[in-house]
């Protein structure tokens, strides 16, 4: 894909963009519970662009909460199947 823009790497295709705006740290409060930073995120997302346009971009963002560790324990063996290997 970047040979058919005409560039050579990710450096050169973000080259015009200041360095501020490239790879920005952001600042976080030290601790906050999944809910909380998602709440925190969406807040600050929502000063790029209109929440309320549709977004075309991928499957779409729903609104729902489902914490992260619930795929890794659902995903064990022990969960799928009750066969015990030896």
């Amino acid at each position: 894909m970047l040979e058919r823009v005409g560039v050579e790497d990710l450096d050169a295709l973000f080259a015009d963009l200041p360095a501020a705006y490239r790879d920005p740290a952001i600042e976080l409060p030290a601790q906050l519970t999944e809910p909380e930073l998602i709440a925190l995120l969406e807040e600050r997302a929502a000063e790029n662009a209109d929440p309320g346009r549709p977004s075309f971009l991928g499957a779409g963002a729903y609104r729902r909460s489902i914490p992260s560790i619930a795929a890794h324990l659902t995903s064990r063996s022990e969960f799928v199947t009750a066969y015990t290997p030896y």
